[in-house]
C-alpha cells in the first residue's frame, strides 16, 4: 500500500517538473521570437537612419531653387524698406575741409537768429544751437567734418520745426559730442541734479540746468556706420518752453518729420500756480470698501491750454544704410 502511495507521488513529482521545464521552454521561445523581431525592426530603422545621413539636405533641384526665389524676394523687401526709411535722412557729406563746415555753421547760426527774431522766439546770448564749442572760431579736424555737417543740417531742421509750432523759446539745444575726446557718457541715463541740490521728481526735469553744455552727450562713436550695419542713430535734445498746444504741435511735428525720428524721453516742468490737479475724494461705507463719490467739479483734472511748459525732449535721429549685404 505504501509503495503504491510513493508510486503515485513521485509520478506527480516528475509530471510537474515535465510541466515546468515545457513552460520554461515556452517562455524561452516566444522570448527569442520577440527578440528576433525586434532586432530586425533595429536592424531596419539602422539602414534607414544610414540613407538619411547620406542623403544630401536639398536633393531636390526644385526644392533649391524655390529657396533661392524665396531669399531673392527677401532681399529685395528689406532693400525696398530699407530705401524708403532712408529717402529723407540727412547724410554725412563726403568731405573733411574745417573751412567748409566753419562757413556753413555760421551762415546756419545767422539764419536761425534771424529767424528766431522775426518769429519772436527767445534764446539765450550768444545761443550756439548745440555747437557752442566752435563759437570762439576754432575749427574742427578733419576728420570730424561729414558728422559734424549732418549734426548741424539736422539741428537746423530741428529748429526750424520748434519754430513753425511757435515755442516760446528755446533754452538749450543738446548733440552727441564725438570730437571732443572725453569719456563717453550714457545717452539713456537720466538728467543729473544740479551739485548741493535735492533731486527733483519725476517730470521735474526738465530744465536739465537750461544751458546746452548740461544737454551734452559725450559718445565717440555717434552716427558711425560698420560695415553690415543696418543703421545708425544720433541723439539730440531739445529744453525750450511752449505753451500745451505748441508742444502738442511739436510732437507730432516729430512724428511727422522726413527724417527717422524717435522721441526717446520727455520730461516737463508746469508753474504749480498754472496746472491744478484736483484729487478724487473717496467715502468708505460701513464694510470698509470704498466707493467713489459722484464726480463733481472737485474730483476733475484741471489744465488750461494756456499754461506754459518747460520740455526736455531726448531724440534719437537714424540713418538707414542703403545697400542690404
Amino acid at each position: 500500500m505504501t509503495g503504491s502511495r510513493n508510486k503515485v507521488w513521485l509520478g506527480f513529482f516528475w509530471g510537474g517538473l515535465l510541466a515546468l521545464v515545457a513552460g520554461a521552454a515556452f517562455l524561452v521561445y516566444a522570448a527569442i521570437k520577440d527578440y528576433v523581431v525586434e532586432h530586425d525592426k533595429l536592424a531596419s530603422v539602422k539602414i534607414n537612419l544610414e540613407g538619411l545621413y547620406k542623403m544630401a539636405p536639398f536633393p531636390s533641384l526644385k526644392n533649391v531653387d524655390m529657396e533661392k526665389q524665396n531669399l531673392t524676394t527677401l532681399q529685395g523687401a528689406l532693400a525696398d524698406l530699407q530705401k524708403a526709411l532712408a529717402k529723407h535722412q540727412v547724410e554725412p557729406p563726403e568731405l573733411n575741409r574745417p573751412t567748409v563746415f566753419m562757413e556753413s555753421f555760421w551762415q546756419a547760426r545767422g539764419d536761425l537768429l534771424n529767424h528766431a527774431k522775426t518769429l519772436g522766439v527767445t534764446l539765450p546770448a550768444g545761443f550756439g544751437f548745440g555747437m557752442d564749442a566752435y563759437l570762439k572760431g576754432a575749427p574742427p579736424k578733419p576728420e570730424h567734418v561729414p558728422r559734424l555737417m549732418q549734426q548741424l543740417a539736422i539741428i537746423k531742421g530741428l529748429s526750424e520745426l520748434l519754430f513753425a509750432a511757435k515755442v516760446i523759446s528755446i533754452d538749450a539745444i543738446g548733440r552727441e559730442d564725438f570730437e571732443g575726446g572725453g569719456e563717453d557718457s550714457d545717452p539713456a541715463a537720466p538728467p543729473q541734479a544740479a551739485a548741493g541740490r535735492r533731486a527733483r521728481r519725476s517730470g521735474e526735469t526738465a530744465s536739465g540746468g537750461g544751458s546746452s553744455a548740461n544737454a551734452m552727450i559725450v559718445n565717440s562713436g555717434a552716427g558711425l556706420m560698420a560695415p553690415g550695419d543696418l543703421f545708425a542713430k544720433m541723439r539730440f535734445v531739445l529744453i525750450f518752453k511752449a505753451k500745451e498746444d505748441s508742444v502738442v504741435q511739436v510732437l507730432n511735428a516729430l512724428a511727422s518729420n522726413g527724417m527717422f525720428i524717435v522721441v526717446d524721453r520727455v520730461s516737463w516742468v508746469a508753474p504749480r500756480d498754472q496746472v491744478s490737479i484736483r484729487k478724487q475724494v473717496f467715502g468708505k461705507e460701513s464694510a470698509g470698501l470704498e466707493t467713489p463719490v459722484a464726480r463733481g467739479k472737485e474730483s476733475r483734472i484741471v489744465s488750461g491750454k494756456k499754461s506754459t511748459l518747460t520740455l526736455r525732449l531726448d531724440l534719437d535721429v537714424y540713418r538707414f544704410t542703403r545697400k542690404v549685404e
